[in-house]
């Protein structure tokens, strides 16, 4: 689990990095829905992985389960390494993915706030979503087609915002989304999530549309903020920020399932999200000069 746990989280964050990163070398007008659609693989594969698991794990066990989930995790890293292409010519050397310095732009310092929010909630409820059901009360049935609910709205919410977002702007969609979210997390999932599976599946695909606009979006919006070659410095920074969220979130997070109840959980989700949505304000707002236009395609 260690090996798992600590190659599995560097592979994937190289991957990551470079594939995002590449993407602004091919798109700027559409960049947010290109971001979209290439992040939407990582819905789609996380609505269909736990369904397989739940039968692999009968019918094969834990180890031939995870094993043949990583032949087909390596067959996709295969076609990704053979296609990917860059367009711009390498930089200089001495130039480094994580430059402290970038955090001297305001608008940055706030966004990799928001940033630090987004992945700690996003990532927070994906692993912990299964053993929030469980604390409250809900069957095993529900554990896993909660997560497939979850990531299949996640699927929708990385490609139809960032279609919006090239059109009316990418930090407004971003905001609009975060302020759905908030209320619905605040507003219906903390007085009502637990009670009935209804109301269950209701708020977590509304979550699960929300958090895949911010997965998808945060990183063109950071974008935004530098030169087309400097962005894959923008981004290993602002995401080297977001990586101790990450890192956070579960202990956290599991620590209050297991001391309090399920709705405390959320109510802390709901206050880190308002810190967040306070920061993608605050970062807008820095875009535009400290002049607030509520009209700016931004």
């Amino acid at each position: 689990m260690l090996c798992l746990g600590v190659l599995g989280g560097i592979s994937a964050a190289i991957v990551t990095t470079v594939s995002i990163a590449v993407l602004s070398h091919w798109f700027s007008r559409r960049r947010a829905l290109a971001s979209g659609i290439c992040m939407g693989g990582s819905s789609a594969g996380g609505a269909i992985i736990p369904l397989m698991l739940r039968t692999l794990f009968e019918k094969q066990g834990w180890t031939w389960a995870i094993r043949i989930v990583a032949f087909m995790a390596l067959g996709c890293y295969m076609v990704g390494v053979l296609l990917v292409r860059g367009r711009l010519p390498p930089g200089s050397k001495n130039r480094v993915t994580i430059d402290l310095a970038a955090f001297k732009s305001p608008r940055l310092c706030f966004l990799a706030v928001a940033v630090f929010c987004f992945e700690f909630i996003i990532f927070g409820c994906a692993a912990l979503l299964p053993s929030y059901v469980r604390y409250s009360g809900f069957t095993v049935d529900v554990q896993f087609y909660s997560l497939t609910v979850l990531n299949s709205m996640s699927l929708l919410g990385r490609v139809l915002p960032g279609f919006a977002a090239d059109l009316f702007g990418r930090f407004n969609i971003l905001l609009a989304l975060v302020v759905i979210t908030i209320i619905i997390m605040a507003g219906v999932w903390l007085p009502y999530g637990s009670h009935d599976e209804g109301t269950l599946y209701a708020v977590v695909a509304i979550f699960g549309f929300g958090s895949g606009g911010w997965l998808s979006l945060a990183p063109v919006c950071a974008g935004q903020l530098c030169d087309t070659k400097d962005y894959g410095r923008f981004y290993g920074t602002v995401y080297f920020v977001a990586s101790f969220g990450v890192l956070l979130t579960v202990p956290i997070g599991g620590q209050l399932l297991q001391s309090t109840t399920p709705q405390v959980l959320i109510g802390f989700y709901s206050a880190i999200m308002l810190v967040g949505l306070l920061s993608v304000i605050l970062s807008r707002w820095a875009l535009l000069d400290w002049s607030w236009k509520w009209k700016a395609k931004v």
